[in-house]
């Protein structure tokens, strides 16, 4: 079912953002922790050593979709603000309107604002 209203908030908007850019940090934490991983080293290394290829293979296609998954998330959080940059700007430029429209309105002589002898039909601005 369709809403009867939809409400764009830009404050909600740039906190959604900043909520996809944290988790954007996240990933990067998450990044250097992966690439900080040495499986060559120790004994480790030397009792497995048959399983650090495979696993050095893993880990670069590893690391490339969570490289991706971060630009994805900045790009994403980039968007969410110029979203709410241009509602705002929408929204300031329609009240700006509506204001000097209202100023016009205001300045005309009284009988053209509703009065004996106005514009407006009976009735309409009641």
């Amino acid at each position: 079912m369709v809403a009867d209203r939809i409400a764009i908030s830009p404050s909600v908007l740039s906190a959604h953002a900043e909520q996809v850019e944290q988790l954007a940090t996240d990933v990067t934490v998450a990044l250097d922790a992966v690439r900080g991983i040495n499986l060559g080293g120790g004994a480790f290394g030397v009792m497995c050593a048959w399983m650090v290829p495979p696993a050095l293979a893993a880990s670069t296609l590893v690391i490339s979709h969570i490289e991706q998954a971060q630009r994805v998330l900045h790009h994403t959080s980039e968007q969410l603000v110029g979203m709410a940059d241009d509602f705002r700007a929408v929204e300031d430029n329609t009240t700006a309107t509506v204001d000097q429209l209202l100023k016009n309105v205001e300045s005309l002589p009284a009988p053209a604002r509703g009065g004996t002898g106005s514009v407006f039909s009976p009735g309409v601005l009641e």
